[in-house]
């Protein structure tokens, strides 16, 4: 999967990759909870997202295998700002290349 905005990764995913799954440059991946850690280091790769969501269990993990990720964790209702006028001010670039 690769160059989306969002993606899902659930079990019919992944048990459908028999060779592994690569996740490359989403804005924001879902990992579902019923994926078993060992699955996630056997068969996941993911590169170049800015968000990858998931439980408090799969974090450490899914850091194991994934590069370039500026996010790794479960969903936060307010994502962690202090006030909306904070929020405002953060900004997330995805790129893999950046000229002025």
């Amino acid at each position: 999967m690769k160059n989306k905005t969002s993606v899902v990764v659930d079990r019919v995913a992944l048990d459908a990759c028999e060779d592994g799954l690569l996740v490359a440059n989403c804005a924001m991946v879902k990992v579902a909870e019923d994926i078993m850690l060992e699955d996630i280091v056997q068969k996941m790769e993911i590169q170049n997202c800015a968000r990858v969501i998931c439980s408090e269990e799969q974090k450490s993990t899914l850091e194991l295998v994934s590069k370039n990720v500026a996010v790794i964790g479960p969903d936060e209702e307010d994502g962690g700002k202090d006030s909306p006028e904070e929020e405002k001010k953060t900004y997330v670039i995805n790129s893999d290349c950046y000229r002025m």
